[in-house]
């Protein structure tokens, strides 16, 4: 079946499908193929924990191959992470080609996602494409160009971890593999969910970004979901970012007022937000001092009380 694809589909365009009528007896001759795919890589522990796996598939990304035929070019990306909901592009970098067939293979179910611009899967989030580049290195006088084999997964979820092959159909089979994860990043604000300052006080609110494949392009305050000036003629309110592996931002307003109560939302780029309730308490000095005396004439009552205990035991 593939022979007669390569001499009566030609790539015509990165989002080709279906340029011919699948033989009803497909599902079988898939079945078939994986067969061939695993029997050929029993040597390969495929675990479900790509971290544990890691140095596995990576020293089985760049075999040895002789100079004739396909084979893929060095320094392949093994290792992609994205965020959930972001696209990825898992690809591949393939050196004379010919017309070979490239495949792409979802080892958690041991599923066969595409096999050239043909689509073997009802997840219409998954597009194989291609492309070719030509090398531009003056040292290298005939050139070579490579084709660039890729497999888009649009809207990519947790259940889509795990590791794909892209495999060449020559004898033995030549294949690359990648590590695939998805994650999602956690946001938070430090602290209780509610927090209580008085009138007149300092409000620093620090928000952290953590297990990001990268950090954010950028981390948005709000109060009730109106987005905060730090140059609003009030003043006194400022904001420190860091970026890195963990992000954090720091929202400070200077002599809190009344009308800072309500929903603070930190809001990065990457992430889901986080939110915290701010109460600014007006007290006064003689509400304070009134507070003040109560607590001296409930001590003195519990020092009578305990004294009348005493002498009546």
């Amino acid at each position: 079946m593939f022979e007669e694809y390569k001499r009566n589909a030609p790539y015509k365009g990165p989002y080709l499908r279906k340029l011919r009528k699948i033989p009803v007896d497909k599902e079988a001759l898939i079945r078939k193929y994986i067969a061939g795919v695993m029997s050929k890589r029993t040597d390969i522990d495929f675990e479900d924990n790509v971290a544990e796996s890691s140095e596995i598939y990576e020293s089985h990304s760049l075999p040895e191959f002789p100079k004739e035929g396909p084979r893929f070019l060095q320094n392949q990306v093994s290792n992609v992470t994205v965020i959930t909901g972001k696209n990825a592009k898992l690809i591949c970098n393939i050196m004379d080609l010919g017309n070979w067939t490239v495949s792409w293979i979802r080892h958690r179910d041991t599923h066969l996602v595409s096999v050239g611009l043909f689509v073997y899967t009802a997840d219409m989030r998954f597009r194989p494409m291609f492309k070719q580049y030509y090398n531009d290195d003056s040292k290298n006088k005939n050139g070579y160009s490579y084709i660039e084999w890729t497999l888009e997964i649009l809207s990519p979820q947790q259940r889509d971890d795990g590791v794909y092959e892209c495999q060449i159909n020559t004898t033995p089979f030549r294949s690359h593999f990648v590590n695939f994860r998805v994650i999602d990043p956690i946001t938070r604000i430090l602290g209780l969910p509610e927090v209580f300052v008085d009138k007149g006080s300092t409000i620093n609110l620090t928000c952290t970004i953590t297990q990001a494949p990268e950090p954010p392009n950028y981390i948005r305050w709000s109060l009730n979901s109106k987005a905060i000036s730090y140059d609003s003629p009030r003043g006194g309110v400022s904001v420190v970012v860091e970026k890195g592996i963990y992000s954090s931002s720091s929202l400070i307003i200077q002599n809190a007022r009344m009308s800072d109560s309500g929903n603070y939302t930190c809001k990065p780029d990457n992430a889901a937000p986080a939110s915290v309730l701010v109460h600014v308490l007006n007290e006064f000095p003689a509400a304070m001092q009134h507070g003040g005396s109560l607590k001296k004439h409930f001590g003195e009552l519990a020092v009578v009380l305990c004294l009348l205990n005493y002498f009546l035991l």
